[in-house]
């Protein structure tokens, strides 16, 4: 699961809608309110080199301002357990069987979206 942190203000109408689009995706997430926390205003400048908010921290990469790709791209990124159980539906454990499956592989691992590819089971399959 995605770590995310956002450094935000109440009157902020853009970390509003970040924070809403984060609650409409099933995000968890910690609000930092830099209005109220002079130290949690100094580590935000500090990450971003930006003054301005929202400034969103997702598995440790920053994005400044509500940029929905850049969010959706850095909430895929997760760690690779995420992406079994992304493409499998359960976590790595009881996905085993399922990826050693004759002729599934999951191939690449290139912005958290792994693929499952058709292969020739007697040259490709790693469960062999």
């Amino acid at each position: 699961m995605a770590t995310v942190k956002v450094y935000s203000t109440p009157a902020c109408p853009y970390c509003n809608m970040a924070k809403e689009f984060l609650k409409e995706k099933g995000v968890e997430f910690e609000d930092v309110d830099v209005s109220q926390n002079q130290e949690a205003a100094k580590e935000m400048v500090e990450k971003s080199g930006q003054m301005g908010v929202p400034v969103l921290e997702i598995n440790g990469q920053i994005i400044v301002g509500f940029d929905k790709a850049k969010i959706e791209q850095a909430l895929g990124s997760g760690s690779a357990e995420d992406t079994v159980k992304k493409v499998t539906g359960s976590d790595f454990i009881h996905a085993l069987p399922k990826l050693c499956e004759p002729g599934l592989f999951l191939q690449g691992y290139a912005g958290g979206q792994a693929t499952a590819k058709e292969q020739d089971t007697q040259t490709s399959n790693p469960c062999l």
